[in-house]
């Protein structure tokens, strides 16, 4: 409920996605930097780019919640002069990143995940519908599927939202269930159940995301 759901539209809807991981193995507060250790995915500092690390009760300001912060810059271990991680074991980091927050509220091995909006909808090219994605900054839509049928009742995306009662919802912190509907059209033609019937066809796929209980 915490900002995963940037907006909610008919036809669009923009979530925070999660796009890599790791955890906090040592720290440089003066610096604002965390060395990250067991990543997965892609760090990268781009302006769409933010993180959440978990500042766990009892370490220093921390309250069992996730910290959203800025990813500032980054660099391989042995530029940055954090070498090492900060346990018994030794390990070298994959990666060390400098953040917009000071690091005090966050102990050694908080999870860290980064994460930049991505906007789902349809959009027109070429003269049909499709399904897209808009990721962080982007300004056009990546294509993902289609064609679609043309937006409005009935079209070729409809997404609807519900909340834990399971009653329609617009409010992005409410929604506990979002319902994807999509509606394809072929290129071409084919033959109904008469000679003279022959139209584009169209085929759907219905399906539901439960975000959260």
């Amino acid at each position: 409920t915490d900002n995963d759901i940037y907006f909610v539209d008919r036809d669009s809807i923009a979530v925070r996605s999660v796009g890599a991981g790791g955890i906090v193995c040592d720290k440089d507060n003066p610096g604002r930097r965390y060395a990250l250790w067991g990543t997965s995915g892609e760090i990268t500092t781009d302006a769409a780019d933010s993180a959440l690390v978990f500042a766990a009760a009892g370490s220093g300001a921390g309250d069992d919640t996730w910290r959203a912060v800025d990813l500032e810059d980054s660099w391989s271990p042995g530029v940055a002069g954090m070498t090492t991680c900060a346990w018994a074991v030794a390990q070298v980091p994959d990666i060390i990143v400098r953040v917009s927050h000071d690091t005090n509220i966050v102990d050694i091995g908080a999870a860290f995940r980064l994460f930049r909006q991505v906007q789902y909808g349809i959009y027109q090219a070429d003269g049909r519908w499709w399904l897209g994605r808009k990721v962080g900054g982007a300004a056009n839509y990546e294509k993902l599927t289609g064609p679609l049928l043309a937006p409005g009742a009935n079209g070729g995306l409809e997404l609807n939202y519900y909340d834990a009662a399971g009653a329609v919802t617009a409010v992005p912190a409410d929604v506990r269930t979002v319902e994807i509907i999509i509606r394809a059209q072929s290129f071409g033609t084919s033959r109904g159940s008469t000679s003279s019937d022959l139209t584009e066809r169209q085929d759907s796929i219905r399906t539901k995301v439960f975000l959260r209980g």
